[in-house]
């Protein structure tokens, strides 16, 4: 199915999916910790925070030689085990897809004529595209479930309804959202001179957070990486403050309601990067 891509040749840093995972960064005010979690943290009233299911990720990189399609996804499923978020096996149904093409734009065109499947959600909500106008464009594709994880159609009228579990108190949902399908479309020019870890780094955040990366103030985050201007140094991997917030986002209560979810991120990421006795 992925034939229309063509193996791109790419200058990258040999990098090594195997080295140890390096959280790099500096210690930042405590302020900055409400703004980092707000924009990347899309939160409803009325449901949790969109999740993958544990076993769930499966990463696949597209566009560039095998030996570094490979090396960006083995580090990819690396980092993601090592927050919480509990990879597939190897041999599994691709759900977080990487695409490095050399027309970003253009590829957003036959991607969506040629895979029109990528482009509706299963709960027919709107999809969220992220950097539509930019070199790197990040989407979601999100189902609904119950407590039982049965996935809920969503009809004429809205989300079907379900039974209330007895014992839900009023901060707990019903049902959530679970990822089905991240997609990552990059622009080869973006990450030409990157190492495999920035790359790898930088996509598999982008699949892991709903919220949009261009309003992210805090300049400590890999998602910067591409926007680095020539001479000015970039995040070698995750930053200290990727790293602690998507764990504390992976470890918060998945049926917590948004906001609930969003406070104990802040809470975690406090105790992670504040000096003791701030």
């Amino acid at each position: 199915m992925f034939t229309l891509f063509a193996a791109a040749i790419l200058s990258i840093v040999p990098g090594d999916a195997q080295d140890p995972i390096v959280v790099t960064g500096t210690m930042s005010f405590e302020e900055r910790i409400d703004d980092y979690v707000s924009t990347l943290s899309a939160v409803e009233s009325f449901s949790p925070m969109s999740r993958y299911e544990e076993g769930k990720y499966c990463p696949r990189v597209i566009g560039l030689s095998p030996a570094t399609n490979a090396a960006i996804e083995q580090r990819m499923r690396t980092v993601a085990d090592a927050i919480g978020v509990k990879p597939a096996g190897e041999d599994c149904w691709t759900s977080a897809l990487v695409v490095i093409a050399e027309d970003r734009a253009a590829m957003f065109e036959t991607f969506k004529k040629e895979h029109g499947r990528y482009f509706r959600t299963l709960s027919r909500d709107p999809i969220d595209y992220h950097g539509m106008e930019d070199d790197v464009l990040s989407w979601s594709i999100l189902a609904r479930i119950d407590r039982n994880g049965g996935v809920l159609p969503r009809g004429r009228n809205g989300p079907a309804r379900v039974e209330v579990p007895t014992g839900m108190t009023r901060t707990q949902a019903a049902t959530r959202e679970v990822v089905a399908m991240s997609v990552v479309l990059v622009d080869i020019d973006a990450i030409t001179g990157l190492s495999t870890t920035q790359v790898a780094d930088m996509a598999l955040m982008r699949t892991l957070i709903d919220g949009d990366p261009a309003r992210l103030a805090n300049p400590d985050s890999i998602l910067a990486v591409t926007d680095a201007v020539e001479g000015e140094s970039a995040p070698a991997s995750l930053t200290q403050w990727d790293f602690a917030y998507l764990k504390a986002r992976y470890a918060s209560e998945p049926w917590l309601l948004g906001r609930s979810q969003r406070a104990q991120i802040r809470g975690d990421m406090r105790r992670t990067l504040l000096p003791q006795g701030d």
